[in-house]
């Protein structure tokens, strides 16, 4: 026995590296296998990744690149995301499953690529690897049916490419053109991660091999702008104007930025110590390829504070994270012993204070577990104090009924409500919707049902219409935008109510882009004039005196005085069987008509009424109801409503109601 541990000593002296070989292989396959346990436990589908599968769904079946059918609108911010989506969905027509395979197939490529660049050494490897299991950021946004997990692999591949060689061959430069022409492609604003490096590494080219990057890198991104122009008209997706240009001072989207940095910190401390670990090992080697690298980062963050964040926490981070982590993983221990260590150490406490994904029970970390616990086991909906502080979400907490797990196995998981609602929109025949929520429910609701959207995502028009007075709790992504006066009935009739001559004008050059044949003179001059004039038609009050247009009820205690003008209110449906309460004081006339308002049906005089009256009328396939006063008479209106409505479909309806009815 003391000969053969002599002899293993003896191996152990001539081959010293031959355990820590075989230990770093070890750790890898375990964090490899600890991620891939955790990819699974924590797959989602988040609402907002619906909007762009509505695109997909209509694309796909013939209609184009539009979310309402007819109507092209860019209601998504990564195009190449989407294409891919649509490759694959194309052949299986599924959403769920089909986004959350391509999702988990992405993160688990960046994952083992990351793992595998560190492998040379263990203490970089044990970095990446509690990075990757521990990040709230990038593990949420390892699926969620966002463009991340796209976006994780091009950008691991472009850092990686970038920081191993000193001085890029032709073929190397023209493939960090190619992945950064891909990463912009993307998410356009990711370009600010790239685009240092980008620089850097033409300085140390040839002429002839620059031109050849930059073109492989801006190819992608100018002929898709180009193609965004002529095609919806603008150059952005629509997305961005709802989200920055709704006449809300600059301060205040830089409060909700460092509010949203801060809120990460406190949730996700861990995301945060990975970046400065990783900005500091690229600085304290002095790379000439890691400092660009850092600067892209620090560039990014500094523009998520600038757009106020995101209203999902953690969603803006996973980028710059896994930008960071590949730092990490190319680089070497710092030559200090005890920087090291308080690294390591400081990331594993931060990793075990956390309720860890791969231990606890229900996957969940950071301060919304309790609201998410309910939800997780009863598939109800969530209290609005999941909200935390600026109004930011735990996007996968807030979306547990989209956890993959529980609809696998049935443990009481349930999808959403608005994926009833939209089921019902389709199966009943509705053709005209108003919400807010609308990715689920938009993509049930198919291709019949045209939808406003009142955060005006997937809305040209309402996204250039201003708050006059912002509310002090608005929340980025979610501003609820006024109405104008008659746009309501604008959209249902398909002929132009609005009161105002400014916007109406403005609503007619607008339907030219995003109606309007391509190829005319008028369109391209209507494109030159919107986009070089302000990026607001107007900035309205949210609670007008009385509109011409209400949708499914009104209610005014105090009422609603029409003398010179109509009341219209619309249904979402054609109406039978049902009776309509009308309370009114004066002389009016009552229409009931349908076909999206244009067919009279019948009308009813209303006399010698002096006092507020309550009275009820039978309807009978009706989808708008007319209230206009008598001639040289005024008629006080407070209350229209369906006796048990038919039209509510989700419980949470009362947010629209209040922003519509006033």
């Amino acid at each position: 026995m003391a000969k053969w541990l002599e002899f293993r000593e003896n191996i152990r002296n001539y081959f010293p590296s031959l355990d820590q070989s075989i230990s770093r292989k070890r750790l890898l396959f375990f964090f490899a296998a600890a991620y891939t346990v955790v990819l699974v436990r924590t797959a989602w589908m988040c609402d907002d990744a619906y909007i762009t599968l509505r695109t997909i769904d209509n694309f796909v079946q013939g209609y184009g690149l539009v979310w309402n059918v007819g109507e092209r609108v860019q209601a998504y911010t990564h195009p190449l995301w989407m294409f891919l989506v649509s490759a694959f969905y194309a052949l299986t027509r599924e959403p769920y499953y089909t986004t959350l395979i391509i999702s988990m197939l992405l993160s688990l490529s960046t994952a083992v690529l990351l793992l595998w660049v560190s492998r040379d050494n263990i203490y970089t490897l044990s970095l990446v690897g509690l990075l990757l299991v521990g990040s709230k950021a990038f593990v949420d946004y390892s699926t969620s049916g966002l463009e991340n997990p796209l976006a994780h692999l091009l950008l691991a591949g472009f850092f990686i490419i970038l920081c191993s060689h000193q001085q890029p061959t032709p073929r190397q430069a023209l493939s960090l053109g190619v992945l950064a022409g891909l990463v912009m492609f993307n998410r356009l604003d990711h370009s600010l991660l790239v685009i240092p490096g980008l620089l850097a590494t033409a300085l140390r080219l040839q002429r002839r091999e620059i031109v050849r990057m930059l073109a492989a890198a801006g190819l992608p991104v100018v002929g898709w702008t180009i193609f965004s122009i002529i095609y919806y008209g603008f150059p952005f997706p629509n997305t961005f104007y709802a989200k920055q240009t709704a006449g809300i001072p600059r301060i205040e989207y830089l409060e909700r930025g460092l509010v949203y940095l801060i809120e990460t910190g406190i949730v996700d401390g861990l995301t945060l110590l990975g970046i400065v670990i990783g900005l500091s090992i690229a600085l304290w080697q002095r790379c000439p390829s890691s400092i660009p690298a850092s600067i892209g980062i620090v560039l990014y963050i500094a523009y998520v504070i600038w757009i106020g964040g995101d209203f999902m926490g953690g969603r803006m981070f996973s980028a710059p994270l896994v930008s960071a982590v590949t730092l990490v993983a190319l680089g070497k221990a710092t030559p200090l012993p005890v920087v090291n260590w308080v690294f390591f150490f400081s990331l594993f406490l931060v990793f075990s204070m956390s309720r860890p994904y791969l231990f606890s029970k229900i996957p969940l970390r950071g301060i919304y577990t309790k609201q998410a616990t309910v939800k997780y086991v009863s598939g109800s909906q969530l209290d609005p104090e999941i909200l935390g502080i600026g109004g930011i979400v735990d996007g996968r907490s807030y979306h547990a009924t989209l956890w993959l797990i529980p609809l696998l196995g049935q443990e009481g998981g349930q999808l959403s409500e608005w994926l009833n609602c939209g089921k019902k929109l389709r199966n009943e025949g509705y053709y005209f919707y108003i919400y807010g929520a609308t990715g689920l429910l938009g993509y049930y609701a198919g291709q019949n049902v045209y939808i406003i959207d009142i955060y005006a995502l997937s809305d040209p028009f309402l996204a250039r219409v201003g708050l006059a007075s912002p509310p002090q709790d608005w929340r980025v992504g979610h501003i609820q935008r006024p109405i104008p006066d008659g746009y309501l009935l604008t959209r249902f009739t398909g002929r132009n109510h609005l009161i105002d001559p400014e916007l109406a004008k403005r609503y007619e050059q607008l339907q030219l882009l995003t109606t309007g044949q391509l190829f005319t003179k008028e369109r391209f001059a209507a494109i030159i004039d919107l986009n070089l004039s302000h990026s607001l038609f107007s900035k309205l009050r949210r609670n007008p005196e009385v509109r011409i247009d209400y949708y499914r009820i009104f209610y005014r205690k105090s009422g609603a005085v029409l003398s010179n003008r109509q009341m219209n209110i619309l249904f979402p449906t054609e109406i039978s069987n049902h009776e309509v309460l009308i309370s009114a004081k004066g002389n009016y006339q009552l229409e009931f008509r349908n076909k999206k308002g244009n067919n009279l049906l019948s009308r009813q005089i209303i006399s010698n009424n002096e006092t507020a009256t309550l009275r009820s009328f039978q309807l009978s396939k009706v989808d708008t109801i007319c209230i206009l006063p008598l001639p040289d008479s005024s008629v006080v209106v407070y209350l229209t409503l369906v006796n048990q409505e038919p039209l509510r479909c989700v419980y949470d309806l009362d947010e629209m109601e209040v922003l519509l009815q006033y």
